[in-house]
């Protein structure tokens, strides 16, 4: 773990994250140049990296266009998941 350094507000942050990395289903992907986290609730999915809004997908990230929607691959779709 890194130790806490100085920023330029003078307070001992951690450089990197000075902010707890979301855990109340808002967008986690860290906007590194702003030094904080998304936080944007509409739109979220969960993706392996973490929940993410509609800008900060992977795909998105990459440039890259979205996987087209398939039918029964939608959330909730498995039967397992069903009650």
């Amino acid at each position: 773990m890194s130790e806490p350094t100085t920023t330029a507000a003078g307070d001992d942050t951690p450089a990197a994250r000075p902010e707890i990395r979301p855990t109340d289903g808002s967008c986690s992907h860290w906007i590194g140049a702003e030094l904080r986290y998304c936080r944007v609730v509409d739109g979220v999915r969960h993706y392996l990296p973490g929940m993410r809004c509609p800008n900060h997908t992977p795909a998105r990230l990459k440039g890259q266009p979205e996987p087209p929607e398939m039918p029964g691959w939608g959330p909730g779709s498995r039967k397992e998941m069903q009650g």
